[in-house]
């Protein structure tokens, strides 16, 4: 007797790119995974890369001059994650509407001087650095697409 298995090599959704949805889209890249039989590490190393690129598409993603609730009406932020999983590697790929920002590039907020001195913000670009393998940015017709790569 044959069983069938199903093997999903691809998801891909779509969400606003608002704070209130980094959740529901963190809890389904951990659904993926959980489907997967993922090790812990790398589930979590996955939802927080995701939490950090949606965070900051969420708070950095339009232009501070720009009146918020004038434009999410007229041209709201949108996110799109891809989670791509092959035998070697899983690809998150995060692509957005906001304004251009290279985050393979950008230069990290260091810690050197003790965390109880730092403030909040600034660390989501090291954090995601020190969880994906590799890391790389391109800039659409649309707007942004940060892949991030992690090794099985």
């Amino acid at each position: 007797m044959a069983t069938e298995q199903r093997v999903h090599s691809e998801w891909r959704r779509d969400f606003s790119g608002a704070m209130t949805a980094v959740s529901g889209a963190v809890g389904w890249v951990e659904s993926i995974a959980s489907d997967l039989h993922l090790p812990d590490g790398q589930s979590y190393a996955m939802q927080v890369c995701l939490e950090e690129l949606m965070a900051n598409v969420a708070m950095h993603g339009r232009s501070p001059a720009a009146p918020s609730a004038e434009v999410e009406q007229t041209d709201p932020l949108k996110v799109s994650v891809s989670v791509n999983v092959s035998s070697d590697r899983i690809i998150l790929t995060v692509e957005d509407n906001g304004r251009p920002f290279d985050i393979s590039t950008a230069r990290p907020r260091g810690v050197e001087a003790g965390l109880d001195s730092i403030r909040p913000g600034g660390l989501g670009i090291g954090v995601i650095r020190s969880f994906a393998d590799n890391l790389k940015y391109s800039r659409t017709e649309t707007g942004n697409r940060v892949t991030a790569e992690f090794l099985r």
